[in-house]
């Protein structure tokens, strides 16, 4: 019996069966149906359609299942110039992660009303390497700056646990509206049932109308820091659903990010440039960051 063969790489370990063998070209139905008559086989054996490849795994598919070239396969329309945006907007790009300082107004993921996202472009942002990139985080549409994607499964499961174990540190500068009395401290709350922590610094104010702060999320929650600020009193600028209606954007920005002991045991640290209506802020207060 003649088989045409894939070599689970390193990159590709922890993927789900299914996943790998449609990048041949292979539809679900036919994986599936094929994998129930033993078509295909992982290591010569009987495989689920889910199960979890290991690296030096051998994908045997049978030469009678159509194999197209992975080149071949539809991606859906995407607009170009957005596209080349998304591209532009990449600050470091590796075998295991890309990094992107997402623009205003870009939702990450799909939605209902959601014309475009970060999402429905992953199949654009392959580069040299045939996996589809991994969401492992969010930021919220109106949030600019740092977002981390994974680029394999290998790396996606890790970051993983990094976000699960706060392995990773993340500083946000935003422009909230008034001055805070103190200006070092933090915000504690409940949000979705679980205690939510938010270490805050002003770094200056403009006539004490608004203020710039650095944020320091300990936990994730969604919406954190809207809700914490909101609740600390002084709301961010341009936040219709936590401060006060206007037309001027969210002015909260993913700045920093830390990530300990990443693969290979090595650190790194990645910077978002501000956009420029919060750096217009920050020149009115008199600092630069």
């Amino acid at each position: 019996m003649h088989f045409h063969q894939v070599l689970i790489t390193e990159q590709e370990a922890g993927s789900r069966l299914d996943r790998v063998i449609r990048r041949q070209g292979i539809t679900q139905a036919i994986i599936e149906k094929s994998l129930r008559k033993g078509l295909i086989k992982v290591n010569n054996m009987l495989a689920l359609a889910n199960d979890r490849l290991k690296e030096g795994d051998i994908i045997n598919i049978d030469h009678t299942i159509k194999i197209q070239a992975p080149t071949s396969i539809n991606h859906p329309q995407i607009d170009s110039k957005l596209l080349q945006q998304v591209k532009d907007s990449i600050l470091y790009k590796d075998t295991n992660i890309i990094v992107l300082n997402k623009a205003n107004n870009l939702a990450v993921q799909g939605g209902s009303k959601i014309k475009y996202s970060i999402d429905h472009m992953l199949d654009h942002l392959c580069f040299e390497l045939s996996m589809r990139p991994k969401l492992v985080h969010r930021l919220d549409k109106e949030t600019t700056g740092i977002l981390l994607v994974a680029r394999h499964a290998k790396a996606a499961a890790i970051l993983a646990e990094h976000f699960k174990n706060k392995n990773i540190e993340k500083q946000y500068i935003a422009v909230i509206i008034g001055k805070p009395k103190n200006r070092v401290g933090k915000i504690v709350s409940t949000i979705d049932n679980s205690e939510a922590l938010t270490h805050y610094k002003v770094l200056g104010s403009v006539n004490n109308e608004f203020s710039i702060v650095s944020l320091l999320p300990v936990t994730g929650k969604k919406h954190q820091l809207r809700i914490h600020c909101q609740l600390l009193g002084y709301p961010i600028l341009g936040d219709k659903k936590y401060g006060v209606r206007s037309k001027k954007p969210l002015h909260l920005h993913a700045y920093k990010i830390l990530l300990n002991n990443f693969m290979n045991n090595k650190s790194l640290e990645f910077i978002a440039p501000l956009p420029l209506y919060i750096q217009n802020m920050c020149e009115l207060a008199g600092i630069k960051i």
